[in-house]
């Protein structure tokens, strides 16, 4: 080990890669994902859009559910 010559990094395995969503889902998950974020923090508008969103739709609400669940998470809380 030098410099020039850093010692190899351990490989290590991943998981696979998920097969991507179809596109209509991924369009109205980013929609989704995009307005929690903009709600979070702090436009008002998207955090009424949110709210109207979700409360006529159960597949949305389970998703922001677990978005949510996802992102507490990571942040540790």
């Amino acid at each position: 080990m030098t410099v020039t010559h850093p010692p190899r990094p351990h490989v290590t395995v991943a998981a696979p890669v998920p097969d991507p969503a179809p596109p209509e889902l991924a369009s109205w998950r980013d929609a989704l994902v995009e307005l929690l974020v903009l709600a979070e923090h702090g436009d008002l508008a998207a955090a009424r859009s949110l709210q109207g969103w979700l409360s006529v739709d159960p597949s949305a609400a389970s998703a922001c559910s677990t978005i949510r669940r996802a992102v507490a998470a990571v942040r540790g809380r």
